[in-house]
């Protein structure tokens, strides 16, 4: 199984259905067992989706960058 740093690599062309079905199974797999790579998969798919339907020539709103500025924040807080 890939390890925590592997399925973190992967994790865009995840969401994105780019990785071949090999790959595919693998992070899906790995996101399955090891739980604590949910929430960060679940942010960036969030992340994806919002910069999707984006309709503001590239800039996020107001609402959205405080919920990243807030994340990166709690992100850097669980690091140290």
């Amino acid at each position: 199984m890939i390890d925590c740093e592997e399925a973190a690599a992967k994790l865009f062309e995840y969401l994105d259905g780019e990785l071949d079905d090999i790959s595919e199974d693998e992070v899906r797999r790995h996101l399955e067992v090891f739980k604590g790579c949910y929430p960060r998969a679940q942010f960036e798919r969030h992340f994806i989706e919002a910069l999707g339907q984006s309709q503001n020539n590239g800039y996020a709103p107001e609402a959205l960058k405080g919920r990243i500025l807030e994340a990166v924040a709690q992100g850097g807080a669980e690091e140290e």
